[in-house]
């Protein structure tokens, strides 16, 4: 590992950058190849990981204001074990993965425990982008990243899509937005698996089926906690959509959607367990608390 980084383990440290990267000349020189040929330097995260050795806790950092295009579904794939992606940079300055072209643009995620921290995923780049980032292994954990899910002109179906019974998808400290323009299903689609863990997310864009959704293949033991969950879309009711058989446990939320009538901010919740939850129809109101199903009193 790079001398005086401040990341533990044994893994090598990558750096991602392209022509627009300040100080790129000094990042070259200072990030030179190996004595065994392993390229440290790169100009793209694809590129990246392909210099990475799975599981030795490799760690990809990508430069302030570096954007990638994707473009296909073949355009970069999360495929070595082990690596954490952590964008450097603030707000808008946070590196760009920028979804165009076709609908099946996406980012496969192929291998266990890959991490992705503080980036922007736009998939608003051509419309109806299927699933952006496409999750085929165990452990990704997505943190403190923005996922722009629909504008006027570009909405996409899924964000985050897991493949069946994939387990322990974590979603932490991140951002789905977009407008009102009907289009997007749901910003997190979870299928089976166990221990998914959803928390203290910012959700607010508009979804036809529900922001958060755990369906077809009962997910069990979920953690949905201390997320906010505005649905937008026009006469939205459906801020979680569960089915019959999911257990876990969601609580501390708060919901926010757009028809008079109170509740259904929680659907189908199966047997997840529901704690301390609050939801409003409308912006200016007081939450009340959201009770879904049976009470217990005993």
């Amino acid at each position: 590992m790079a001398a005086g980084m401040p990341f533990g383990g044994s893994g090598k440290i990558f750096i991602v950058g392209d022509s627009s990267t300040v100080n790129i000349g000094d990042l070259k020189e200072l990030f030179i190849p190996d004595a065994d040929g392993t390229i440290r330097f790169h100009a793209s995260v694809d590129a990246a990981l392909g210099s990475c050795t799975a599981d030795a806790g490799d760690v990809i950092l990508v430069m302030p204001g570096h954007t990638e295009t994707i473009s296909a579904a073949t355009s970069c794939d999360f495929d070595k074990a082990g690596v954490t992606i952590i964008g450097l940079g603030n707000g808008e300055a946070r590196p760009l993965f920028n979804f165009t072209t076709a609908t099946t643009a996406q980012i496969n995620v192929d291998a266990a425990n890959v991490k992705v921290v503080n980036c922007i995923f736009d998939l608003t780049g051509v419309d109806a982008v299927a699933a952006g980032i496409d999750v085929n292994a165990d452990d990704f954990t997505m943190e403190r990243c923005r996922m722009v899910m629909g504008d006027s002109d570009g909405q996409a179906v899924v964000g985050i899509l897991t493949d069946t019974n994939i387990d322990r998808l974590s979603v932490i400290d991140s951002e789905f937005v977009g407008d009102t323009t009907a289009g997007p299903a749901s910003a997190i689609r979870i299928i089976g698996g166990v221990e998914h863990k959803i928390l203290r997310n910012f959700f607010d864009h508009s979804s036809s089926t529900g922001n958060i959704e755990l369906i077809t293949t009962a997910p069990l033991r979920v953690r949905i906690e201390g997320n906010h969950i505005k649905n937008s879309a026009a006469s939205s009711t459906i801020c979680i959509q569960a089915v019959a058989g999911a257990t876990g446990v969601v609580r501390y939320n708060t919901y926010e959607h757009t028809t008079a009538d109170a509740g259904n901010w929680l659907t189908t919740p199966g047997s997840l367990a529901s704690f301390e939850n609050y939801g409003v129809n409308t912006g200016g109101e007081t939450g009340t608390l959201d009770i879904t199903g049976a009470v217990s009193v005993t």
